[in-house]
């Protein structure tokens, strides 16, 4: 058996107390000498100097370039939205009658907007 099934046990049964439970692990740390730890501490400061300097020099493109991101993210929602604009233009039904294309657009946010407030309960 387990120590974790032995250690179930103890904990829900009044039964007699494994070998295992309470039984003290060493520590790794114990064992080291100064020179070690000494070392150890060396190397976590030099990876924490190595981590400063690589946030100062690497900062964000998007917060070095602010206006570049937003002209480009326009650009982007533009495209986007002219392209579906000329596809549903190519549709004749819509291009002739565009109360059509403002009924179904008007059914679609009715369907998504009861769809939004059932998930959200």
């Amino acid at each position: 058996m387990t120590g974790v099934r032995k250690t179930f046990r103890y904990l829900f049964t009044n039964r007699k107390v494994p070998a295992t439970v309470g039984r003290e692990i060493p520590c790794p740390q114990a064992n080291m000498d100064k020179e070690q730890i000494d070392l150890l501490k060396k190397v976590e400061g030099l990876t924490a100097k190595l981590n400063q300097l690589f946030n100062e020099k690497g900062k964000s493109v998007f917060s070095r370039y602010p206006l570049t991101f937003a002209l480009l993210v326009v650009f982007g929602v533009t495209m986007v939205t002219q392209g579906i604009k000329d596809l549903l233009l190519e549709i004749s039904l819509f291009k002739n009658q565009p109360l059509v294309m403002l009924i179904i657009g008007i059914i679609i946010l009715i369907i998504t907007g009861t769809l939004y407030k059932k998930l959200k309960k």
